[in-house]
């Protein structure tokens, strides 16, 4: 596979990423066309992100969920942990989660406000990830709307 290839898979396996699991058929549909090869080497590429991502999380759900069995608590799958800090911010809830990681309500202690914090999953931190997260931020920094979060 030729380098531009590559670039093109990674590309759309990232895009793809972002989008909910159930959306993502459609979205290579309508970007791969009839191209069958770049349709089947971003849905590999789609199957190692999920496994690996599957290998980090599931270890620390599976010996949380023995340890609270073991003291006799049962673990409801659909609760799930949260920190109770990430870096200077108190984490309030989760918000929602996607592709690339998970959002959540949190408190920032100075200036003390509210905000949306975005927390990149382990198993997807790359430099092109940070790359694409800080033009993100970079871009939502130079908006201004009321129904837009302010960075």
């Amino acid at each position: 596979m030729t380098p531009e290839r590559m670039e093109q898979v990674r590309a759309l396996c990232q895009l793809a990423l972002e989008r909910e699991p159930r959306e993502r058929a459609a979205f290579l549909a309508a970007y791969c066309l009839d191209d069958r090869a770049l349709t089947h080497a971003v849905e590999s590429q789609l199957t190692q992100a999920a496994d690996s991502t599957a290998a980090l999380d599931a270890p620390v759900w599976d010996a949380l969920a023995a340890a609270m069995a073991q003291a006799g608590a049962s673990l409801d799958p659909a609760v799930r942990w949260l920190p109770n800090t990430i870096g200077r911010y108190r984490v309030l809830r989760l918000i929602g989660e996607g592709g690339m990681g998970s959002v959540y309500e949190a408190e920032q202690d100075h200036p003390r406000r509210l905000v949306a914090l975005k927390v990149i999953r382990p198993g997807l931190l790359t430099p092109e990830t940070l790359r694409r997260f800080e033009r993100e931020w970079q871009a939502l920094g130079r908006l201004q709307h009321p129904g837009i979060a302010q960075i």
